[in-house]
This record gives structure tokens, C-alpha cells and sequence, in this order.
């Protein structure tokens, strides 16, 4: 049983949390949580 230190021990945890507030991260989250609800109508299929 592996166990990992917490996340705000690494070097670059406060440049994670920044990126985080970025356009594109966001717009990828929206994207997964449509993924998500495909059976709602959440992403369409133009195929």
C-alpha cells in the first residue's frame, strides 16, 4: 500500500491551483461533465 504525500507538499502546487482558473482547463471540465450526461443530450453526435 503505496501511500502518497498530500498534494500541498509539491513544488508546483500553487501553479496547479492557477491553472486551474485558465479558460481552456475550465472549458475541458465542461466537456467531461457533458461527457458525463450523454444520455441527456449533454454532447451531440453531427455524425
Amino acid at each position: 500500500n503505496l501511500a502518497l504525500p498530500p498534494l500541498e507538499t509539491y513544488p508546483d502546487y500553487n501553479e496547479a491551483l492557477k491553472e486551474k482558473e485558465c479558460f481552456t482547463y475550465k472549458l475541458g471540465e465542461e466537456f467531461i461533465k457533458a461527457g458525463k450526461n450523454w444520455y441527456g443530450g449533454g454532447i451531440s453526435n453531427f455524425g
